[in-house]
């Protein structure tokens, strides 16, 4: 094996939904698979969680209908409101409705189609302000959704913008209460499924009278809220030791202005490297100004995308000199690592192309 792999570990991802599905017995779930399943793989992701959840959810259309070409047969919704309504129809794809024109649309295509009441959620602008049907709006809305015969208001929901605070959550979804109890009081309309909280947010506040859950990030362990749940980690990257040197002292390694070496070292080569979206913290640079500037502006950006660190077992492996491309050097003085051996490199999956391989472990 000379390439890196992540090995994704499925039982892992199944564990975390049954943790959540068991502390909200009485809730629906969307599993979110949009962005490629956070890096996990969006077929094989959707696939193997499909019959988990009672949704699927997806960022854009196209992500659907990869899904729909692979085989995927449960719900899947559009979380982005911009479709072709036609084509949505088409591959049996619910959509994410903002607007009367997109709803009249969404029905001119579902009466051609012979579709009968064709599925829709209708998001809710609360806060985000990103997209959504203001709250102002929602009554000229429901006139005209009531005046149309081939689509049906399925689901309602929108999205917090803070997610911290408690007293802004509660008035965030204080004011999507209100607007379902128009659509239903005023309107006699009761769609059978009405969601706001993410991950985060249902795990720290199950109770927030909502009947469906989105989640994403707690299903692939990486929710900023637990509250008692324990998730697993759901994946690693692995990276072969290529070949092993023996470097002098005095020498360098590696691109860059490197500090000369004080001491012997051994180091290894790993086919990991900045083409493959990586961020590497460095041990060995020189200690000039201009360095000290960049080693600033380095930190900032670590803050956004955080370093890659390297492992061989539980044991940490320092950088050497300035990554490659595709490659990079690591500090294996007095390891028992051999070429051959596979190290670890925690990162952020959502930082790792899409060119590295995905094993499924299940």
């Amino acid at each position: 094996m000379n390439s890196s792999w992540i090995e994704i570990n499925v039982k892992a991802v199944r564990n975390n939904i049954h943790q959540i599905k068991s502390r909200m017995p009485d809730k629906f779930f969307a599993g979110i698979v949009k962005s490629n399943a956070y890096g996990h793989g969006l077929v094989p992701m959707a696939k193997y969680i499909e019959n988990e959840v009672d949704y699927l959810a997806v960022g854009v259309e196209e992500e659907g209908i990869e899904l729909r070409n692979n085989g995927v047969k449960a719900p899947i919704l559009i979380l982005g409101p911009y479709f072709d309504a036609e084509r949505t129809i088409d591959y049996n794809l619910t959509p994410t409705v903002d607007t009367v024109e997109k709803m009249k649309k969404l029905n001119k295509a579902a009466g051609k189609k012979n579709a009968g009441q064709y599925p829709f959620h209708l998001k809710i602008n609360i806060s985000l302000n990103r997209f959504g049907l203001d709250e102002k709006d929602l009554g000229s809305f429901m006139e005209a959704y009531q005046a149309l015969k081939s689509v049906e208001m399925e689901g309602v929901y929108s999205h917090f913008a803070a997610n911290r605070h408690a007293e802004k959550i509660t008035v965030q979804s204080d004011r999507l209460k209100q607007c379902v109890e128009i659509i239903t009081k005023i309107y006699g309309v009761h769609p059978a499924y009405v969601h706001m909280a993410n991950s985060a947010i249902a795990v720290k506040y199950p109770d927030l009278g909502f009947n469906m859950i989105r989640i994403g990030n707690a299903m692939f362990g990486q929710a900023a809220s637990r509250n008692g749940l324990h998730f697993e980690e759901t994946f690693e990257l692995k990276t072969p030791l290529l070949e092993k040197r023996e470097i002098k002292t005095g020498s360098t390694a590696g691109y860059g202005d490197t500090k000369p070496l004080n001491e012997p070292i051994t180091i290894g080569l790993i086919p990991l490297g900045e083409a493959h979206g990586f961020n590497f913290a460095r041990e060995n640079q020189s200690d000039t100004l201009k360095k000290l500037a960049f080693n600033i502006l380095r930190n900032v950006r670590s803050y956004v995308r955080p370093p890659a660190k390297i492992f061989w077992g539980e044991e940490p492996v320092s950088i050497v000199g300035k990554p490659s491309s595709q490659f990079s050097l690591v500090d294996v003085t007095g390891k028992s690592v051999t070429e051959g051996d596979a190290l670890t490199a925690r990162v952020s999956i959502m930082n790792v192309q899409e060119s590295i391989e995905r094993k499924y472990i299940e």
